[in-house]
Protein backbone atom coordinates (compact mmCIF):
# COMPACT_ATOMS: atom_id res chain seq x y z
CA UNK A 1 0.00 0.00 0.00
CA UNK A 2 1.27 3.33 -1.11
CA UNK A 3 0.48 5.10 2.25
CA UNK A 4 0.00 9.14 2.30
CA UNK A 5 0.89 11.21 5.92
CA UNK A 6 -1.42 14.11 6.87
CA UNK A 7 -1.35 16.19 9.93
CA UNK A 8 -4.25 18.34 9.46
CA UNK A 9 -5.34 20.95 12.31
CA UNK A 10 -9.11 20.33 12.88
CA UNK A 11 -11.95 22.22 14.84
CA UNK A 12 -15.08 21.59 15.92
CA UNK A 13 -14.50 17.38 15.67
CA UNK A 14 -16.05 15.08 17.45
CA UNK A 15 -14.47 11.16 17.14
CA UNK A 16 -17.24 8.73 15.70
CA UNK A 17 -15.27 6.08 16.00
CA UNK A 18 -11.15 4.85 15.37
CA UNK A 19 -11.24 5.41 11.77
CA UNK A 20 -13.77 8.42 11.22
CA UNK A 21 -13.77 12.03 12.16
CA UNK A 22 -16.48 14.27 11.59
CA UNK A 23 -16.37 18.14 11.12
CA UNK A 24 -18.54 20.93 10.70
CA UNK A 25 -16.78 21.62 7.59
CA UNK A 26 -14.27 18.95 6.36
CA UNK A 27 -16.58 16.42 6.24
CA UNK A 28 -15.54 12.98 6.89
CA UNK A 29 -11.80 11.91 7.37
CA UNK A 30 -10.68 9.44 4.97
CA UNK A 31 -11.96 5.97 4.38
CA UNK A 32 -9.41 3.38 5.90
CA UNK A 33 -7.63 5.73 7.41
CA UNK A 34 -5.55 5.07 11.06
CA UNK A 35 -5.41 7.90 13.06
CA UNK A 36 -3.02 9.49 15.79
CA UNK A 37 -3.78 11.57 18.84
CA UNK A 38 -6.89 13.47 19.81
CA UNK A 39 -7.52 16.39 17.68
CA UNK A 40 -7.99 19.68 19.42
CA UNK A 41 -7.44 23.18 17.97
CA UNK A 42 -4.01 23.35 19.28
CA UNK A 43 -2.71 19.60 18.83
CA UNK A 44 -3.11 17.94 15.24
CA UNK A 45 -4.08 14.67 14.04
CA UNK A 46 -1.88 12.93 12.31
CA UNK A 47 -4.00 10.56 9.66
CA UNK A 48 -2.05 7.23 7.10
CA UNK A 49 -4.75 6.27 4.97
CA UNK A 50 -3.88 5.01 1.20
CA UNK A 51 -3.65 6.74 -1.75
CA UNK A 52 -7.27 6.04 -3.07
CA UNK A 53 -8.69 6.71 -0.07
CA UNK A 54 -7.03 10.12 0.27
CA UNK A 55 -8.56 10.92 -3.22
CA UNK A 56 -11.95 9.95 -2.13
CA UNK A 57 -11.44 12.07 0.60
CA UNK A 58 -10.15 14.98 -1.35
CA UNK A 59 -13.04 15.14 -3.74
CA UNK A 60 -16.00 14.63 -0.93
CA UNK A 61 -14.60 18.34 -0.55
CA UNK A 62 -16.18 19.82 -3.30
CA UNK A 63 -14.85 22.87 -4.93
CA UNK A 64 -12.86 23.48 -1.54
CA UNK A 65 -10.49 20.65 -1.89
CA UNK A 66 -7.39 20.53 -0.86
CA UNK A 67 -4.09 20.48 -3.11
CA UNK A 68 -0.49 19.96 -2.48
CA UNK A 69 1.36 23.06 -2.90
CA UNK A 70 2.65 24.93 -6.49
CA UNK A 71 5.42 25.32 -7.86
CA UNK A 72 7.75 27.29 -5.48
CA UNK A 73 5.59 25.99 -2.71
CA UNK A 74 2.41 28.17 -3.20
CA UNK A 75 -1.23 26.66 -2.29
CA UNK A 76 -3.01 26.09 -5.43
CA UNK A 77 -6.92 26.37 -3.86
CA UNK A 78 -7.72 27.78 -0.71
CA UNK A 79 -8.46 25.70 2.18
CA UNK A 80 -11.42 24.55 3.62
CA UNK A 81 -13.32 26.39 6.52
CA UNK A 82 -11.72 24.05 9.99
CA UNK A 83 -8.50 23.10 8.60
CA UNK A 84 -5.11 24.63 8.40
CA UNK A 85 -2.28 22.51 7.75
CA UNK A 86 0.39 22.25 10.24
CA UNK A 87 3.57 24.50 9.21
CA UNK A 88 6.27 21.89 10.53
CA UNK A 89 4.42 18.91 7.85
CA UNK A 90 3.76 20.45 4.09
CA UNK A 91 0.70 18.26 3.13
CA UNK A 92 2.11 14.92 2.43
CA UNK A 93 4.82 12.70 2.76
CA UNK A 94 5.76 9.91 0.03
CA UNK A 95 6.89 6.27 0.87
CA UNK A 96 9.45 5.83 -2.24
CA UNK A 97 11.16 2.76 -3.71
CA UNK A 98 14.94 2.46 -4.33
CA UNK A 99 15.23 1.53 -7.80
CA UNK A 100 18.29 1.55 -8.63
CA UNK A 101 21.66 2.52 -6.41
CA UNK A 102 25.15 3.57 -8.28
CA UNK A 103 28.09 4.25 -7.54
CA UNK A 104 29.21 7.97 -8.80
CA UNK A 105 32.81 8.37 -6.90
CA UNK A 106 33.99 6.47 -4.59
CA UNK A 107 32.08 8.55 -1.29
CA UNK A 108 29.25 9.08 -3.72
CA UNK A 109 25.79 7.00 -4.39
CA UNK A 110 23.47 8.00 -6.59
CA UNK A 111 20.04 6.50 -6.04
CA UNK A 112 16.57 6.19 -8.01
CA UNK A 113 13.90 6.41 -6.08
CA UNK A 114 10.84 5.72 -7.11
CA UNK A 115 6.97 7.00 -5.91
CA UNK A 116 3.96 5.13 -8.46
CA UNK A 117 1.05 6.18 -9.65
CA UNK A 118 2.48 9.82 -8.30
CA UNK A 119 3.68 12.66 -11.19
CA UNK A 120 6.66 14.80 -9.21
CA UNK A 121 5.74 18.34 -9.81
CA UNK A 122 8.60 21.00 -8.84
CA UNK A 123 10.58 24.01 -9.92
CA UNK A 124 14.12 22.26 -10.87
CA UNK A 125 16.52 22.98 -8.48
CA UNK A 126 14.45 22.64 -5.44
CA UNK A 127 14.97 20.11 -2.73
CA UNK A 128 13.25 17.45 -0.79
CA UNK A 129 13.63 15.62 2.22
CA UNK A 130 14.80 12.44 4.00
CA UNK A 131 13.18 11.34 6.72
CA UNK A 132 13.86 8.87 9.52
CA UNK A 133 13.99 7.66 12.75
CA UNK A 134 17.19 7.49 14.90
CA UNK A 135 17.58 6.66 18.65
CA UNK A 136 13.91 7.81 18.63
CA UNK A 137 13.89 10.91 16.66
CA UNK A 138 13.07 12.01 13.51
CA UNK A 139 16.02 12.76 11.17
CA UNK A 140 14.98 15.74 8.28
CA UNK A 141 17.99 16.43 5.88
CA UNK A 142 17.60 17.96 2.24
CA UNK A 143 18.79 16.34 -1.19
CA UNK A 144 18.14 18.18 -4.53
CA UNK A 145 16.77 16.40 -7.26
CA UNK A 146 19.16 16.04 -10.73
CA UNK A 147 16.57 14.76 -12.80
CA UNK A 148 13.61 16.74 -14.31
CA UNK A 149 9.75 16.81 -13.15
CA UNK A 150 7.21 15.15 -14.52
CA UNK A 151 7.87 11.59 -13.66
CA UNK A 152 6.91 9.17 -10.74
CA UNK A 153 10.73 9.11 -9.89
CA UNK A 154 13.53 11.54 -8.24
CA UNK A 155 17.44 10.75 -8.75
CA UNK A 156 18.93 11.73 -5.61
CA UNK A 157 23.05 12.57 -4.91
CA UNK A 158 24.65 11.78 -1.47
CA UNK A 159 28.14 11.98 -0.70
CA UNK A 160 29.15 9.97 2.13
CA UNK A 161 30.57 11.76 5.29
CA UNK A 162 32.43 9.45 8.52
CA UNK A 163 30.08 11.41 11.02
CA UNK A 164 26.84 11.75 8.52
CA UNK A 165 24.11 10.28 10.01
CA UNK A 166 21.88 10.84 6.77
CA UNK A 167 24.37 10.09 4.14
CA UNK A 168 24.97 6.46 6.55
CA UNK A 169 21.95 6.05 6.28
CA UNK A 170 20.80 6.37 2.68
CA UNK A 171 24.16 4.49 1.10
CA UNK A 172 23.07 1.24 3.14
CA UNK A 173 19.78 1.60 1.02
CA UNK A 174 19.51 -0.95 -1.67
CA UNK A 175 16.99 -1.83 -4.48
CA UNK A 176 13.35 -2.89 -3.08
CA UNK A 177 14.47 -0.63 0.30
CA UNK A 178 11.67 2.26 1.36
CA UNK A 179 12.92 5.82 1.63
CA UNK A 180 10.64 8.43 2.94
CA UNK A 181 10.64 11.68 0.94
CA UNK A 182 8.95 15.29 1.82
CA UNK A 183 7.27 17.73 -0.31
CA UNK A 184 9.71 19.05 -3.17
CA UNK A 185 10.33 22.48 -2.66
CA UNK A 186 12.78 25.24 -2.08
CA UNK A 187 14.14 28.86 -3.56
CA UNK A 188 17.32 28.14 -5.76
CA UNK A 189 15.13 28.16 -9.10
CA UNK A 190 15.53 28.98 -12.49
CA UNK A 191 14.36 32.78 -13.03
CA UNK A 192 14.84 33.80 -16.72
CA UNK A 193 15.29 31.25 -19.01
CA UNK A 194 16.07 34.08 -21.58
CA UNK A 195 18.83 35.64 -20.02
CA UNK A 196 22.91 33.93 -20.17
CA UNK A 197 23.26 32.24 -16.98
CA UNK A 198 25.93 31.17 -14.81
CA UNK A 199 25.93 28.43 -12.12
CA UNK A 200 28.57 28.36 -9.84
CA UNK A 201 29.07 25.56 -7.37
CA UNK A 202 31.68 23.30 -5.29
CA UNK A 203 30.89 19.83 -4.18
CA UNK A 204 27.43 18.46 -3.83
CA UNK A 205 26.30 22.11 -4.35
CA UNK A 206 26.28 21.39 -8.25
CA UNK A 207 22.90 18.71 -7.70
CA UNK A 208 20.47 21.75 -7.83
CA UNK A 209 22.62 23.41 -10.93
CA UNK A 210 22.20 19.22 -12.79
CA UNK A 211 18.48 20.14 -12.72
CA UNK A 212 18.27 23.64 -13.54
CA UNK A 213 21.12 23.05 -16.20
CA UNK A 214 18.97 20.79 -17.80
CA UNK A 215 15.98 22.95 -17.64
CA UNK A 216 18.00 25.56 -19.17
CA UNK A 217 19.44 23.29 -22.34
CA UNK A 218 15.41 22.85 -22.99
CA UNK A 219 14.22 26.41 -22.39
CA UNK A 220 16.43 28.87 -22.52
CA UNK A 221 17.19 30.93 -25.08
CA UNK A 222 20.31 32.83 -24.03
CA UNK A 223 24.50 30.96 -23.12
CA UNK A 224 25.00 28.77 -19.85
CA UNK A 225 28.50 28.48 -17.89
CA UNK A 226 28.96 25.88 -15.59
CA UNK A 227 32.13 26.04 -12.81
CA UNK A 228 32.42 23.53 -10.85
CA UNK A 229 34.69 23.07 -7.88
CA UNK A 230 35.86 20.37 -5.64
CA UNK A 231 39.25 18.78 -3.55
CA UNK A 232 40.51 16.30 -6.02
CA UNK A 233 39.72 14.43 -9.61
CA UNK A 234 38.55 11.98 -8.10
CA UNK A 235 35.94 13.54 -5.92
CA UNK A 236 34.10 15.51 -9.38
CA UNK A 237 30.95 13.96 -9.44
CA UNK A 238 28.79 14.42 -13.03
CA UNK A 239 31.41 15.29 -14.88
CA UNK A 240 30.85 12.84 -17.99
CA UNK A 241 27.75 13.97 -17.77
CA UNK A 242 28.26 17.69 -17.95
CA UNK A 243 31.57 17.03 -20.64
CA UNK A 244 28.46 15.53 -22.62
CA UNK A 245 26.19 18.10 -22.25
CA UNK A 246 28.50 20.38 -23.73
CA UNK A 247 29.56 18.18 -26.69
CA UNK A 248 25.66 18.62 -27.30
CA UNK A 249 25.57 22.09 -27.18
CA UNK A 250 26.85 24.72 -28.52
CA UNK A 251 25.67 27.42 -25.64
CA UNK A 252 27.43 25.65 -22.86
CA UNK A 253 30.72 25.86 -21.77
CA UNK A 254 31.63 24.17 -18.44
CA UNK A 255 34.89 24.62 -16.19
CA UNK A 256 36.22 22.20 -13.51
CA UNK A 257 38.54 23.54 -10.87
CA UNK A 258 40.30 21.80 -7.94
CA UNK A 259 41.57 23.02 -4.26
CA UNK A 260 43.70 20.08 -3.75
CA UNK A 261 44.78 19.23 -7.25
CA UNK A 262 47.01 15.93 -7.67
CA UNK A 263 50.05 16.36 -9.38
CA UNK A 264 48.62 15.14 -12.48
CA UNK A 265 46.02 17.42 -12.63
CA UNK A 266 46.44 20.05 -15.63
CA UNK A 267 43.43 22.76 -15.05
CA UNK A 268 42.49 25.28 -12.91
CA UNK A 269 43.54 25.16 -9.28
CA UNK A 270 41.66 26.91 -6.59
CA UNK A 271 38.44 27.58 -5.72
CA UNK A 272 35.39 28.86 -8.29
CA UNK A 273 35.24 32.00 -7.19
CA UNK A 274 38.64 33.13 -7.83
CA UNK A 275 38.19 31.97 -11.69
CA UNK A 276 35.46 34.39 -12.16
CA UNK A 277 37.19 37.32 -13.39
CA UNK A 278 39.14 35.04 -15.66
CA UNK A 279 36.07 33.43 -17.17
CA UNK A 280 33.71 36.14 -17.70
CA UNK A 281 34.16 39.75 -19.44
CA UNK A 282 31.54 41.35 -17.81
CA UNK A 283 29.10 40.77 -14.69
CA UNK A 284 25.91 42.67 -15.61
CA UNK A 285 23.58 40.75 -17.32
CA UNK A 286 23.90 37.14 -16.79
CA UNK A 287 22.11 35.42 -13.64
CA UNK A 288 24.47 33.77 -11.23
CA UNK A 289 23.04 30.70 -9.65
CA UNK A 290 25.74 30.01 -6.40
CA UNK A 291 25.47 26.70 -4.77
CA UNK A 292 28.05 25.11 -2.45
CA UNK A 293 29.46 25.10 1.38
CA UNK A 294 28.34 27.98 2.92
CA UNK A 295 31.71 29.61 3.23
CA UNK A 296 31.84 29.63 -0.49
CA UNK A 297 28.41 30.92 -1.11
CA UNK A 298 28.98 33.83 0.76
CA UNK A 299 32.14 34.32 -0.71
CA UNK A 300 31.68 34.06 -4.05
CA UNK A 301 28.17 36.17 -3.27
CA UNK A 302 31.05 39.12 -2.45
CA UNK A 303 33.46 38.53 -5.52
CA UNK A 304 30.30 39.08 -7.26
CA UNK A 305 29.45 42.09 -6.14
CA UNK A 306 32.86 42.99 -6.57
CA UNK A 307 33.08 42.02 -10.31
CA UNK A 308 29.85 44.55 -10.29
CA UNK A 309 26.66 42.05 -10.43
CA UNK A 310 23.36 43.34 -9.61
CA UNK A 311 22.49 41.83 -6.24
CA UNK A 312 19.34 41.00 -8.38
CA UNK A 313 21.11 38.90 -10.57
CA UNK A 314 22.69 36.71 -7.63
CA UNK A 315 20.71 33.59 -6.52
CA UNK A 316 21.47 30.78 -3.58
CA UNK A 317 19.09 28.98 -1.08
CA UNK A 318 19.27 32.57 1.07
CA UNK A 319 20.31 30.60 4.60
CA UNK A 320 23.98 30.82 3.93
CA UNK A 321 25.12 34.47 5.22
CA UNK A 322 23.40 32.86 9.01
CA UNK A 323 25.39 29.65 8.91
CA UNK A 324 28.81 31.19 8.33
CA UNK A 325 30.62 33.37 11.66
CA UNK A 326 31.66 36.35 11.21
Amino acid sequence: MQSVFVRLHLTSCQTQSDNVVETGNLGACPRGSSSVGHPTEAAPRLLLCDRQSFAWWLSSLGPTRVFPPGRGGRPTHRQPTGLAVDSRVTHMIYDATVVETYRITPRVQGLRLQVPDHEFDYEPGQHTTVRFDSAGEEVVRPYTPTNLPGSDQLALTVRRYDDGLASSYLHQKRPGDTVRLGPVEGSLTLADPDRDVAFLASGTGLTPMMAMLRQYLREGTGNAHVVYGDRREETLIHRETLNELAANHSNLRVAFTLSDPNWEWTGRVGYVQDHLSALFDSFDARDYYVCGVPPMVVQTKARLAELGAPDARVHTEGWEDGAVEN
